[in-house]
């Protein structure tokens, strides 16, 4: 009796063990390592998606792979300033305050002979989520 009871625990045990070797395994099969490059962009795209709709500012056409990240013209930017306002029910002074976001996160393109100045879309509208806190 003794000897059956310990055959069922062995049993037991390997049953186990096959069926923990192969959630590990299959677990390692869902996983795939990306580079540093990768995990920027996804978390961009990310952002992005999270940032997006009628209260934020948007991008006139579609952002392409080969972009470095996600930017905006400031005139872009100054044409949907009443949008936004308007979306997020902002006050005059608020909207003087989104204007000044606008000019403090303004920058040169690096290249300097084609485009002019821009603005990263995505630290904009995260800015533009934190004025007033």
């Amino acid at each position: 009796m003794k000897t059956k009871l310990c055959r069922w625990i062995a049993v037991a045990v390997i049953v186990v063990a096959l069926v923990a070797v192969a959630i590990v395994k299959w677990q390692q099969d869902e996983v795939r390592i990306v580079s540093a490059a990768e995990e920027s962009a996804i978390a961009d795209a990310l952002l992005a998606k999270e940032l997006s709709g009628p209260r934020y500012f948007n991008a006139p056409a579609p952002i392409t792979a080969e972009e470095d990240g996600r930017w905006i013209g400031v005139a872009d930017a100054d044409a949907q300033v009443s949008r936004v306002v308007s979306e997020r029910n902002l006050s005059p002074h608020a909207r003087r305050e989104v204007e000044a976001l606008i000019g403090k996160l303004t920058e040169s393109n690096p290249s300097r002979m084609v485009g002019g100045k821009r603005i990263n879309l995505n630290r904009l509208n995260l800015s533009l989520d934190s004025l007033g806190k």
